[in-house]
């Protein structure tokens, strides 16, 4: 899915039209390669298309998997060999790219959406507001990030977040316009 998404530029106040893409492909559990291909694949045709930013699933990487073991194992740790090595698979595009994962930090797992662009991590946000299953596997995060888009500042709610309007109301608080 491709839309068009009108939001407000603050330096100019003129309404600015940007292509994104919604992707919601079949979940692949515990393959990576996969995710990573169908990334890749997805986010050519939308870039083809004139999208600048492609959005897939929360956890979407190794899977939506709540369960505390086999979470633990799939976990990704963001500074880490095997991070780096899925952005320079990414790298080939230009579009940018927002995908969930299974995080480990400390110690701790997230359920983390990170933002990608020309396999550059641009930044990443752990989902605040979690239900009771994901609450037995994950740790909350604490902070809402914005991004730069060509200009255009967003940030990201991941699923249940939505719910709350203090997620919505702190990415605004710091001049997004998209969420």
């Amino acid at each position: 899915l491709i839309r068009n998404s009108p939001t407000m530029s603050l330096q100019t106040r003129q309404l600015v039209k940007i292509k994104v893409a919604a992707c919601q492909p079949t979940e692949v559990l515990s393959d990576e390669s996969i995710s990573i291909a169908t990334m890749l694949e997805y986010s050519s045709k939308a870039q083809m298309k004139g999208a600048v930013l492609t959005c897939f699933p929360e956890c979407y990487l190794q899977g939506y998997i709540v369960e505390p073991e086999r979470s633990r194992k799939l976990a990704i740790s963001l500074d880490s060999d095997h991070f780096s090595s899925i952005l320079a698979q990414l790298g080939r595009l230009d579009i940018t790219i927002v995908f969930g994962l299974i995080e480990i930090r400390h110690n701790l797992l997230f359920n983390t959406a990170v933002v990608v662009k020309k396999g550059s991590l641009l930044g990443a946000y752990r989902k605040s507001n979690l239900t009771t299953g994901e609450s037995k596997v994950f740790t909350p995060g604490d902070e809402y990030p914005v991004f730069d888009l060509d200009g255009i500042r967003f940030g990201i709610n991941i699923c249940y977040d939505l719910n709350f309007q203090r997620c919505a109301k702190q990415v605004a608080a710091q001049g997004a316009q998209l969420l």
